[in-house]
């Protein structure tokens, strides 16, 4: 089941489905089993949601989710698009609390 959260044809139940996902706990048993539609990236945050694979990224990563300053952003506001060789590609642009040791950029 996917679900695109900007979409705004969304019939009733899927806006009122959304503002239930977004005022409960994301790790209850419906939401465990959907996925999400990234889709412009406003509406899905980077590190608490869960949106790339099976938890969230805070939970996978907590070193670096302890090290970010970009916690409770979108995944828009930490992204943008720019033009490599003629190609539009998505670059991330991540913010430290400090410069990571090699060994943390592996």
């Amino acid at each position: 089941m996917t679900g695109n959260l900007g979409d705004r044809k969304a019939f009733s139940w899927w806006r009122d489905l959304n503002k239930l996902g977004a005022s409960v706990n994301r790790h209850n048993q419906f939401f465990n089993n959907i996925m999400w539609e990234l889709g412009d990236g406003t509406k899905i945050r980077l590190w608490e949601d869960i949106w790339s694979g099976s938890i969230a990224l805070k939970d996978r990563f907590p070193i670096l989710y302890s090290m970010s300053l970009e916690t409770g952003k979108a995944i828009n506001e930490v992204t943008k698009w720019v033009n490599v060789e003629g190609r539009e590609v998505l670059s991330w642009k991540f913010i430290w609390r400090r410069e990571l040791f090699e060994w943390e950029k592996e």
